[in-house]
């Protein structure tokens, strides 16, 4: 599936944002709660949703730091 970046990040924007990138996750904020996006075998999971495909998932999936991410 290809995802166009902007087109990813015009949908979920304002209501999400990227924090930052630390320890092998990327952090993106949703309103008052943050998002916590990072590699469960092999598959990118988000702590907030215990879910492997949510929009967070996908507004990570357009971040440039998606490239760091290693599995844990």
């Amino acid at each position: 599936m290809y995802l166009d970046r902007e087109d990813v990040l015009e949908q979920l924007s304002p209501a999400l944002s990227f924090i930052s990138y630390e320890k092998d996750k990327i952090l993106i904020r949703d309103k008052n709660r943050i998002a916590d996006i990072w590699l469960k075998n092999s598959k990118l999971f988000c702590d907030l949703c215990q879910k492997d495909d949510c929009p967070h998932i996908h507004y990570a999936m357009a971040c440039l730091e998606l490239g760091k991410l290693k599995k844990k």
